[in-house]
């Protein structure tokens, strides 16, 4: 019998829908949590399929600059920019609907990741024949975006079955796949692009993602018995009624709706800017291999201190990132710069939902983490969905094109755009922040001193 501790099964039942007829005998016998191989393997499951499914998609921008200068549409390019926020927007919108199924079905968790890695190289094998930019969109975009949702997320959410107290860092891990396929995935898109054309390399990459996630699907297990459908428990949903979800909720969509942008924009900006074939890939690589590192110092910070704190050092840096160098970044090493700092800082910024989900239980003790997650998640997904069309429509507007650097350029109004969003993006640590600055003020010891001797010292001076 494995060594499950009270504390273990406290989280277990906070954590998770557990069956009403699910006997104590049945939580104790339970993996450990945090620690053994069901753990490790599951939480390296779901980091190769952030890797290969989030990968793919944070590296479109690579995928666009070649469309967009190739027939057949280099004629008709008008919504290639829409095709990877779209997915995004899918995947995320669509995370609060796949927890609610999984917590009810947990059994079709494996048979719906199979049907989605169906659907996503169904997708992506329609893609590479067609010829149409909307064909595109609703292949490469919409197929891909559904059949993501349904292999990723499932797997996700048993990160929160099989880690308690290092949640954040596990979580942290997961998502620092993407930062790692996604420094990976220009590179050897671009390299199939310009030998095998846009065809073959959507095949391929099809066969890719296939071959990871296959195995990642099949072989996962959950830490909770599985016993056919569970019943639904009436859920506490009262927080999102309550102004902290709100708080936490609303400056993510802000920074949402820019957070694509440098990774979706970078290979064509530095194309404009007369860099080199490979400034624009290698920017996109820093940028996602830092957000590996933006993901872990996320959940660690969240692990050790109040959300408020993560929240105002991934705005603090990113805010600094964009404006400093993606606004100076004429040269390849600002540019450099820039996509490291805002990997490290912007990109990351979603590792600090645990903690969010964390601070909400404070006050609704039975709240899910998973459900907190995919509503989060939901809320990224709508910004994702006005990144695409808003930044098209910035890019004609060039209000600063006689300033100096990168301001003056056409992409000066995406940069001051996704700036001060991502400033507004920390309005979720002021309240705390505020809180814990008056509290500190408040108890400080205030100096003794004698203001009448002190007069009188004076005066005779």
């Amino acid at each position: 019998m494995a060594d499950t501790t009270d504390h273990e099964l406290a989280a277990v039942n906070r954590g998770a829908d557990i069956d009403d007829d699910t006997s104590l005998v049945d939580l104790q016998s339970l993996p450990p949590a945090d620690r053994g191989k069901g753990a490790w393997f599951t939480l390296a499951a779901c980091f190769f399929l952030e890797a290969t499914v989030w990968g793919f998609i944070h590296s479109y921008g690579v995928m666009e600059v070649y469309y967009r200068q190739h027939e057949p549409f280099r004629s008709q390019h008008e919504g290639l920019a829409a095709v990877a926020t779209t997915a995004m927007a899918i995947m995320l919108i669509g995370s609060p609907f796949i927890s609610l199924i999984h917590q009810r079905f947990p059994s079709l968790r494996r048979i719906g990741g199979c049907v989605g890695l169906a659907i996503m190289f169904s997708g992506l094998l329609i893609a590479a024949s067609t010829d149409s930019p909307m064909v595109l969109l609703w292949t490469q975009g919409v197929m891909y975006g559904v059949g993501a949702l349904l292999v990723y997320f499932p797997a996700m959410f048993l990160i929160d079955e099989w880690f308690v107290e290092r949640k954040g860092f596990a979580f942290g891990i997961s998502w620092a796949g993407t930062g790692i396929g996604g420094a990976t995935t220009p590179f050897l898109l671009q390299w199939l692009l310009h030998t095998q054309g846009h065809r073959t390399t959507l095949r391929i990459c099809a066969g890719i993602i296939a071959g990871v996630a296959l195995p990642c699907v099949l072989f996962m297990k959950p830490r909770l018995p599985v016993r056919g459908p569970r019943r639904f428990r009436p859920m506490d949903l009262g927080f999102i009624k309550k102004r902290t979800f709100w708080m936490y909720q609303c400056p993510s969509i802000i920074q949402s709706s820019v957070a694509p942008l440098p990774s979706l924009w970078l290979p064509s900006f530095a194309s404009s800017m007369g860099m080199s074939p490979a400034t624009g890939p290698l920017s996109v690589a820093l940028l996602n291999l830092a957000s590996c590192c933006g993901y872990l110092l996320q959940g660690r910070l969240v692990d050790r201190y109040h959300v408020s704190w993560a929240i105002l050092v991934s705005t603090l840096g990113s805010t600094i990132a964009v404006f400093g160098f993606w606004g100076c970044g004429t040269h390849k090493a600002t540019l450099y710069i820039f996509a490291i700092l805002f990997g490290l800082f912007g990109a990351g910024y979603p590792g600090h939902w645990t903690g969010c989900a964390g601070d909400m239980r404070r006050t609704f003790p039975n709240v899910n983490t998973g459900l907190v997650i995919s509503l989060m998640c939901a809320g990224k997904g709508a910004g994702n969905i006005l990144a695409g069309p808003v930044s098209e429509k910035l890019l004609s507007m060039k209000p600063w094109q006689h300033s100096s650097f990168a301001y003056g350029s056409s992409y000066g109004s995406i940069i001051i755009f996704t700036g001060v969003c991502m400033f507004l993006g920390g309005a979720g640590a002021i309240p705390r922040l505020g809180h814990s600055l008056s509290t500190a003020l408040r108890n400080a010891p205030l100096p003794r001193m004698n203001f009448a001797r002190a007069l009188r010292t004076s005066t005779s001076d």
